[in-house]
């Protein structure tokens, strides 16, 4: 049976793609699944109609490893549980989905290759994402309606964004702003600054239809968050909701959701002005907490790698926390890697000496004598 016939016979959205990655076939769910005539998905390239997501929400037709390229050049089924479908209306459904490949035959040739695309809807639609999201830990990166754009080139708009985000109970005095960004300069010189600031920011916020999210209440600067997705909040969010049970509630997916959302410190592709020092000190005091935690739950599940990589990433961003040495040279002896656990003693060693002029404490000593007689 081709795929073209089967695709009828299924009641879930189902796609023929043909090998110039063009749709050949779609039944009736797959065009109401789209909001369009299944006529005129015909020769379309499935990129612009398959709107499958991966939970960053990047479009799974046109990021890497596309599962109905993968499928071909494999020469077998690809299944994968895709993330969400984006509707027309901008709302969320939770799918999950499958390629297959038509079988290959010593005569078949490869431009007669198709692939069938079915996709299962698991859930009701949920709430559209906002129209702008901003990712500020670790490297920038901005979506508008969906989908990932190209910076501003005026890059203190989204340091103006994060400001206002950051302090959106009851908005920024302007006074306020211009000590913070401008901090060396008077107020005539900074003031037309922040005017072309706000003006460039407003023209972005235009761009995602919600000029309106950034108003101005007399001397009062104030953002809408509701129209804003700041990734800082979202840890926030799961790190907290990970601290606030004791280890042994603790939940496997939601700390694993915590520590990806974390992908370095606020803002530190952006070189943001001193006044983001107390927020960047603060979340990455969380994220610590929340690989603490981390460290603690695989070791108690057995993954005592999984623990380790905790206690690396911690140190990676300040190898002067103690508890951190600690515990990764008991996680090393655990593990039977003592070669590993003297070379991060004495690379700890020599930290402390040419940062603070400082040696080992006894713990750290006591912690590598256990490390090298730990049992097998």
């Amino acid at each position: 049976m081709h795929f073209r016939e089967f695709i009828n016979l299924t009641p879930d959205p189902a796609f023929v793609i043909g090998p110039a990655q063009q749709i050949v076939a779609a039944n009736e769910s797959a065009a109401n699944l789209v909001g369009r005539p299944a006529s005129e998905l015909i020769g379309r390239m499935c990129s612009d109609v398959i709107a499958a997501l991966h939970p960053g929400g990047e479009r799974l037709c046109t990021s890497t490893g596309c599962p109905v390229y993968q499928s071909m050049v494999r020469g077998e089924p690809v299944a994968l549980s895709w993330n969400n479908w984006a509707m027309p209306d901008g709302s969320l459904l939770p799918i999950s989905g499958i390629v297959l490949t038509s079988p290959s035959t010593e005569d078949a040739r490869g431009d007669d290759q198709e692939a069938l695309v079915v996709v299962h809807v698991t859930g009701k639609p949920s709430i559209a994402p906002p129209p702008l999201e901003l990712r500020l830990l670790g490297s920038t990166t901005l979506r508008v309606l969906g989908r990932r754009v190209v910076l501003p080139r005026r890059r203190r708009v989204i340091e103006l964004l994060a400001y206002l985000a950051l302090h959106s109970t009851g908005g920024v005095h302007r006074d306020r702003l211009l000590d913070d960004f401008w901090p060396d300069e008077s107020v005539g010189n900074s003031a037309p600054r922040l005017h072309v600031l706000v003006h460039a920011t407003r023209q972005l916020l235009a761009s995602a239809g919600i000029e309106e999210a950034l108003e101005r209440r007399g001397p009062l600067y104030v953002l809408d968050t509701r129209y804003v997705r700041i990734d800082a909040f979202d840890f926030e969010v799961r790190a907290l909701g990970v601290l606030r049970v004791d280890l042994a509630s603790t939940d496997g997916g939601a700390l694993e959701q915590a520590l990806a959302a974390y992908e370095g410190d606020l803002g530190a592709s952006e070189g943001f002005g001193t006044w983001a020092m107390p927020e960047v000190e603060r979340l990455r005091r969380l994220y610590h907490g929340v690989l603490r935690r981390g460290a603690q739950y695989f070791a108690l599940t057995g993954a005592i790698d999984r623990s380790v990589e905790c206690c690396e990433r911690a140190l990676r961003s300040d190898p002067l926390q103690e508890q951190f040495q600690i515990a990764l040279i008991a996680y090393f002896g655990r593990l039977g890697r003592q070669a590993d656990a003297v070379r991060q003693y004495e690379d700890y060693r020599r930290i402390l000496a040419a940062d603070i002029g400082a040696a080992p404490t006894p713990a750290m000593r006591r912690a590598l004598d256990r490390a090298l007689h730990a049992p097998e």
